[in-house]
């Protein structure tokens, strides 16, 4: 997992195991996790003006045994008349006994307003997507184990005169076949769009008939890091071409390769949800898709079908032609070799 830059990276000084002598995997299958985050993304209409973005820390408490570590996440929320809203969090849970969970979270929300508006609290559920680097007893082997659970959430938040906002939220998670936990976490937030009146954004809807993002063609950069116990890490690089299939939707294909320690490289393809932000200058988007690896391991050369699922965020800082690119992605696998793909680069689009 990746973790903020602030905290540094945790260390583990323990000898790493071939994947193949790892734990048995548990949980549903990475195919149905992707199915129903995105099936859920692609139901919600856009609210063009009710967009609020947080980032929030705090603790991880372990249910049972009673262990605690650190947590950090991002969300984005959107309102959806006066009374309701929906969000997606990512949720990093620190490391809590043998477990280093981290996952997606898309909630349904009701909330009220007090205060004048200024103050709103809000009750949310929704399905936790996770993912979780098992360690066994000994700490001499691990698994990458996916799967499904539940997360419920009791929020505050103030607003502010300005786009600034402060925020509490306590999460409960329930997994079936990991540990339970409650998440406590304090925050700050942003709206996206000038509040033209106090408190959270009703959100309309607004007509969209263009397409976000136009053909383009981008060169990335960066760094694999795979999920295992001593946190190899590699150079990665990337050629993509990505096209809108309309105002909410893209298409991407294009070549991955994770070099050196991971040894890991193929094509891939996703489709992508997509929210534009100030006249199209800025996009955000959640993907998914194969990605078809050559991967050599151990003593093992061997083709894998594996899974990617990414965040971008796409910037036209001056020129309509050129444009900056940031890509995080894990790489979901069935044997152990999970890797978060962090990538940035220059795109052209046409």
């Amino acid at each position: 997992m990746i973790h903020p830059p602030f905290m540094g990276r945790l260390k583990d000084r323990l000898s790493t195991k071939n994947p193949d002598s790892c734990l048995s995997r548990t949980g549903v299958s990475t195919v149905q996790v992707v199915a129903i985050l995105l099936v859920l993304l692609s139901m919600v209409p856009s609210t063009a003006p009710a967009q609020e973005i947080y980032f929030h820390y705090g603790t991880t408490r372990q249910t049972s045994p009673g262990d605690h570590s650190y947590a950090w996440g991002l969300t984005y929320l959107q309102g959806v008349g006066e009374y309701g809203a929906w969000s997606l969090t990512y949720l990093n849970e620190g490391h809590v006994t043998v477990h280093k969970r981290d996952g997606l979270a898309p909630q349904f929300w009701g909330r009220i307003n007090m205060v004048d508006r200024r103050v709103s609290m809000a009750a949310g559920a929704g399905p936790y997507l996770y993912c979780d680097t098992r360690l066994s007893q000994g700490r001499s082997s691990y698994s990458d184990d996916h799967g499904v659970g539940a997360m419920f959430s009791l929020s505050a938040t103030l607003y502010t005169e300005s786009r600034l906002l402060l925020h509490v939220r306590s999460n409960w998670i329930r997994v079936p076949h990991s540990v339970n936990t409650s998440v406590t976490t304090i925050g700050v937030g942003y709206r996206i769009e000038q509040p033209s009146s106090p408190g959270p954004p009703r959100g309309r809807a607004l007509p969209q008939n263009d397409r976000t993002t136009r053909n383009e063609i981008a060169l990335l950069a960066g760094t694999s890091v795979l999920n295992e116990i001593s946190h190899k890490h590699a150079a990665a690089e990337s050629i993509e071409y990505r096209r809108g299939l309309g105002h909410h939707f893209d298409w991407t294909i294009g070549w991955l390769n994770e070099a050196s320690h991971v040894s890991r490289t193929g094509p891939v393809t996703q489709f992508w949800v997509t929210c534009p932000f100030f006249d199209n200058h800025l996009s955000i988007g959640l993907g998914a898709g194969p990605y078809l690896a050559f991967d050599s391991y151990g003593n093992r050369d061997v083709t894998k079908a594996n899974w990617l699922v990414s965040a971008t965020a796409h910037y036209l800082p001056v020129h309509p032609q050129w444009s900056l690119r940031f890509t995080w992605s894990r790489v979901a696998t069935d044997h152990n070799r999970d890797a978060d793909v962090v990538l940035a680069g220059v795109g052209y689009c046409f």
